[in-house]
């Protein structure tokens, strides 16, 4: 099943906000293990995998500390192949405490660059230009004209492989919010246009 952007970002909020009110719970408990967590964050899992059959859940820990007041988790949702975000998230009061505020500012964020980038693809010409490098060079002089609202986000391009022309690769467009978040979205050089319009 394909889904736009729009939905992603709105499934995205529903699965984030319920990822924050489970580790508030955790916040007052600065002694717990992430052993704790992890049994309780296997249990969530599998209680939104009933809601979200498309959207894989998981999580893994930034160092080898056994506190979570000393830790923190990278959290990854992802939609098959067409859309991928990691959070960062903190168990500490200032950190919890701007969370959705954070969250709501980088999700918005999100998906006005992607859109941005959307429109500039659709724009690409891969029947005059159709190397990989012909379309990293036309990226390049787009990103150049971006205004990025957040400071220290940073957008980028990876391809699935090393095939061209660009019709046989599908190309990931990555936006790093700072420390914070990591967003992606696959497009397709093909008559489909992208994922993200909602077709195959």
């Amino acid at each position: 099943m394909s889904i736009d952007v729009e939905i992603f970002i709105d499934i995205l909020r529903k699965i984030l906000n319920e990822f924050h009110i489970l580790n508030e719970y955790f916040s007052s408990r600065y002694k717990s293990s992430t052993s704790d967590y992890d049994v309780v964050f296997s249990n969530w899992t599998r209680d939104m995998y009933k809601r979200y059959k498309s959207f894989p859940l998981s999580m893994h820990w930034a160092t080898s500390s056994s506190l979570i007041a000393k830790n923190q988790i990278l959290f990854d949702i992802r939609h098959i192949d067409n859309f991928f975000c990691e959070v960062k998230y903190k168990f500490d009061e200032k950190f919890i405490a701007s969370f959705p505020n954070n969250i709501k500012k980088y999700l918005d964020s999100f998906f006005e660059i992607n859109n941005m980038f959307s429109s500039a693809f659709i724009a690409y010409d891969k029947a005059e230009f159709p190397k990989n490098t012909d379309f990293e060079k036309y990226f390049q002089t787009w990103k150049k004209g971006i205004n990025l609202t957040i400071p220290g986000t940073v957008i980028d391009i990876r391809w699935a492989n090393k095939l061209e022309p660009v019709v046989l690769n599908p190309v990931y467009f990555e936006i790093m919010m700072q420390d914070d978040c990591i967003f992606e979205a696959r497009y397709l050089f093909t008559e489909e246009s992208s994922l993200e319009e909602g077709k195959e």
